[in-house]
């Protein structure tokens, strides 16, 4: 998934993190209705497909939910440090996930 395949999509995005190398992706982005979350997609080394794992703001403690919201880019700097505390609210198939967004107009 790319920047421009999720402001395709209606989102806004404040801030991207890529691992070419690994196939990780991270975006921090924000629907028409304001939720913000952060988007991580990234690749099943045992199916070979590409997985998003989605962590709603509210996933984060409030010093981290101030710092996603005013300094997007130094939040995502640090992001797999706190991934090792944070349980995404969910992980799906890409191609379903994108279904979904497209479906509803906005995140889920």
């Amino acid at each position: 998934m790319t920047k421009e395949q999720l402001e395709g999509l209606g989102l806004t995005v404040h801030a991207e993190l890529a691992d070419k190398k690994l196939d990780d992706y991270f975006f921090v982005v924000e629907d028409k209705t304001g939720n913000m979350d952060v988007l991580y997609f990234y690749r099943n080394s045992l199916f070979d497909m590409m997985m998003v794992a989605v962590y709603h703001i509210s996933t984060f403690k409030k010093k981290e939910r101030n710092e996603m919201r005013r300094r997007p880019h130094d939040f995502l700097d640090g992001f797999y440090r706190k991934m090792r505390w944070n349980v995404p609210d969910f992980k799906m198939d890409e191609g379903i996930w994108l279904e979904e967004v497209k479906r509803k107009g906005k995140l889920i």
